[in-house]
């Protein structure tokens, strides 16, 4: 089952925030599935098909080869009357010759296609694993940007109100002048932060398009998934040094660094069977009327190493082994580091996001409601209403961030780690 399909639970497009009534509703499952038809992913499996056609080519004896000759023609005194194939004195032969390969050379060559082929493979499916997660990502940037444009859009109307109540307050003479221009000020700034946020969510819009690689449609982009839910385990689970090491050999990209590496030792021993001569046998059938009417040619043919005996294909494949050893050892720290980031990324996504969602949101949402009670009845300033609703503002926002970076961290966590028993750390879709 893949990830989307395990890990997203589907829902209808069900309360459209009504800024993004008009919009196409998007669900994870078809983002990820867009990923597939990606010309990078395309790329990576053709060159996974053209490396298991290596094989066909590499698992086959040298083919014979087929001659027909005509000898010993007299141009002085002419061949002779009679048809070409029976009087006239004209030597012909039909040969035919084969190639014996010796040392195990085309058992070499194709254990280095097979493994060549391997390695293209892997070598796909981490194409695959990268495109998902700048994908995955594209996705939740957009549903951030959604969200970021509703809070905004709230707080915006909620100053409108506020705006609309100062005037009142000021006819009545409640409140001063001043006190009315700060907070249409205010409704200002709340309005440039809401065409702001608009004009990010089209940019990440734009985001999601290219990293699926499919237009936009008219109506733009509705993102429909629920976030992922945290779940304690992030909070609580260590990652052994056992898993921590599965993980790392059972990515795709260190895999196919081991199998390049394997691939590399077998054209070796390719290069080192080159020494084993390899011997030419044939045989022809001649004709040459009127005195040798049949006989047969038996020979055999091989090169003679003098002087050279593929010591620079020897060095060659010698230097390609310790390159593909020099590869994989950087995969494996590379692989090792940024897994080791990955789970500090879950942990402290984690982390951030249960206080800002569990503590700092509900605080801010009690000081904003105290503070606009306390205004009503006079008994704080104007400026202690705006600094608490810029408080509130702000802790939104953040909320907002760190839902995205949790998102983020657990998206790629999992697609980094899927083949492994992790399921228990695995980001799970709200209904």
């Amino acid at each position: 089952m893949g990830f989307a399909q395990a890990q997203v639970t589907q829902s209808t497009r069900g309360s459209a925030p009504a800024s993004f009534q008009q919009a196409t509703p998007l669900k994870l499952s078809v983002v990820l599935d867009w990923v597939k038809r990606l010309p990078d992913v395309g790329v990576a499996l053709q060159q996974w098909e053209s490396a298991k056609a290596n094989i066909q080519i590499a698992d086959h004896a040298p083919l014979p080869v087929a001659s027909i000759k005509a000898g010993s023609i007299d141009l002085q005194n002419g061949i002779g009357n009679g048809t070409i194939l029976g009087q006239k004195r004209v030597d012909k032969a039909l040969g035919v010759d084969w190639t014996w390969e010796r040392g195990d050379k085309r058992l070499q060559r194709t254990l280095t296609a097979q493994n060549e082929a391997a390695a293209a493979y892997s070598e796909y499916l981490d194409v695959v694993v990268q495109k998902n997660i700048e994908a995955y990502i594209a996705y939740f940037q957009l549903k951030a940007s959604q969200q970021r444009f509703e809070e905004l859009n709230d707080l915006l109307q909620s100053s409108v109100q506020l705006e609309r109540i100062s005037q009142l307050r000021l006819k009545a003479g409640d409140i001063s002048q001043q006190d009315v221009s700060r907070i249409a000020i205010e409704t200002l700034r709340a309005q440039t932060d809401v065409l702001t946020a608009r004009l990010e969510n089209q940019k990440s819009i734009r985001t999601l398009a290219i990293a699926t690689g499919i237009a936009t449609p008219a109506d733009q982009w509705f993102a429909a998934d629920n976030w992922p839910e945290q779940q304690a385990s992030f909070l609580t689970q260590d990652f052994s040094d056992q898993q921590f090491l599965a993980s790392i050999e059972s990515r795709p990209d260190v895999i196919a660094a081991k199998q390049r590496v394997t691939a590399a030792e077998f054209a070796l021993k390719s290069a080192q069977a080159l020494k084993s001569t390899d011997v030419t046998v044939g045989s022809s059938f001649d004709h040459y009327p009127p005195d040798q009417r049949r006989s047969v040619e038996l020979r055999m043919q091989f090169p003679l190493q003098w002087g050279y005996s593929y010591q620079g294909e020897i060095v060659r494949g010698q230097t390609q082994l310790q390159i593909a050893k020099d590869t994989l050892q950087k995969v494996v720290v590379n692989a090792s580091s940024q897994l080791s980031n990955a789970w500090s990324n879950v942990k402290i996504a984690a982390q951030r996001l249960q206080a800002f969602e569990n503590e700092m949101a509900p605080k801010a949402q009690q000081v904003l409601e105290q503070a606009e009670l306390a205004y009503q009845k006079g008994g704080i300033s104007l400026t202690d209403l705006l600094e608490a609703r810029r408080i509130y503002r702000t802790t939104r926002l953040d909320v907002v961030n760190a839902k995205l970076e949790f998102s983020s961290a657990t998206g790629a966590w999992q697609m980094r780690t899927q083949n492994n028993n992790t399921s228990s750390t695995q980001p799970v879709i709200k209904n």
